[in-house]
């Protein structure tokens, strides 16, 4: 008997995730649930260079959550970020 442990199916992404405290992560919650990675990730590039897009998936139906995260390569373009989208 094997197993999968690989668990990517839960999470889909774009970029690589960047551990450098300069860059910022956002939290982003009350997604659509049909909004892809890459309509994330190219809203948000409005405001700078976008490293890391993650929609987090549900382990059992591989549906959206509703939440996800973006990384940015600066602080001062994620905050513009959050001025402009939030409540969006």
């Amino acid at each position: 008997m094997s197993f999968n442990t690989n668990n990517d199916y839960l999470d889909t992404k774009i970029g690589q995730f960047n551990k450098d405290p300069s860059v910022a992560t956002i939290y982003i919650g009350n997604l659509v649930y049909d909004f892809t990675e890459i309509e994330i990730k190219d809203l948000f590039e409005e405001f700078g260079y976008v490293n890391y897009v993650k929609i987090v998936k549900d382990s059992k139906t591989h549906q959206s959550t509703g939440i996800g995260f973006v990384q940015m390569a600066h602080q001062s373009h994620a905050r513009q970020a959050i001025r402009e989208l939030d409540g969006s």
